[in-house]
């Protein structure tokens, strides 16, 4: 590996590609990067688009904000079908931005969300009070209708986030017995977490990265895969290990094998772990 300014140069025979990696100390992504990987992550799960279709079927039915009484049944469908996704990506993508960005301040985890929910909630309260002004709708027509529109909107975004937490807690806590007697999370800054996506050799250093950021740390990856024992993940290549819970799909890229990660990232696969790889994730 050849020296570049303050990073480094590399190559990878088995994909034939020369990378550039910065050699930093803090090699963090951006608030924004992480929100824009975290909802791509989100639109690539079919449950997604099956939870935008039955949430437009029971507005459609039910008729909030006054759409019963104003439009028929084939008009409310159409209504809902524009709101409701549009509201949704706005909702998730404000909530995460805001959350995130809290949390890299170390407020705490509760809190955070609920301040991404309220903000999320103004901003879907705004767009479909706009939404009515523009159809002419006589309840979205005031300033009074606006602040009506929020007194749903809010709680509404509010307990989705909550519940999301909840979830998220909940799924920290199943696997926290194993990360508790895991050394190597001793070893990474607390901001990043303990979502592990990936560790990536790079000379004597490893970059970790989770689902709060990245980072260097002076260590060789055999030994931090000797301290991950017990978390579920696998070494895809010499200079890779990736975690089972990230991994999107393996596909082939230019002849090659690679692991897509749910944040958008492809990792190679070595032909000597090819098999023990797709026989990892498959089971």
């Amino acid at each position: 590996m050849n020296e570049w300014k303050n990073g480094s140069i590399g190559y990878i025979p088995e994909q034939n590609l020369v990378y550039v990696e910065c050699m930093s100390e803090f090699a963090n992504d951006t608030v924004f990067q992480l929100t824009l990987r975290q909802m791509q992550a989100q639109f690539t799960e079919p449950k997604f688009y099956g939870f935008i279709a039955v949430a437009v079927l029971i507005l459609t039915l039910s008729g909030p904000f006054g759409t019963l009484d104003h439009y028929n049944a084939l008009e409310r469908l159409a209504y809902w079908g524009i709101v409701t996704p549009v509201t949704y990506v706005l909702a998730s993508g404000v909530a995460t931005l805001v959350t995130v960005a809290l949390k890299r301040k170390s407020l705490n985890d509760w809190l955070a969300y609920m301040i991404g929910g309220s903000v999320a909630g103004i901003i879907v309260g705004i767009f479909v009070w706009l939404f009515g002004l523009f159809l002419d709708q006589s309840f979205g027509q005031s300033v009074s209708g606006l602040a009506k529109v929020m007194t749903y909107t809010i709680p509404i975004t509010i307990a989705v986030t909550m519940l999301f937490k909840l979830s998220e807690t909940k799924s920290d806590d199943k696997s926290q017995t194993t990360s508790d007697e895991i050394r190597f999370f001793d070893r990474i800054p607390k901001n990043l977490g303990r979502d592990l996506i990936s560790l990536n050799s790079q000379d004597h250093y490893i970059k970790v990265t989770t689902s709060l950021g990245s980072d260097l740390i002076l260590m060789r990856l055999s030994d931090a895969i000797i301290e991950l024992e017990g978390h579920d993940g696998i070494q895809s290549h010499r200079s890779w290990w990736v975690a089972k819970q990230h991994v999107a799909a393996i596909k082939t890229v230019s002849g090659k094998k690679m692991i897509e990660l749910k944040n958008g990232d492809f990792v190679p696969i070595s032909r000597a772990n090819l098999k023990d790889v797709t026989d990892y994730l498959n089971n």
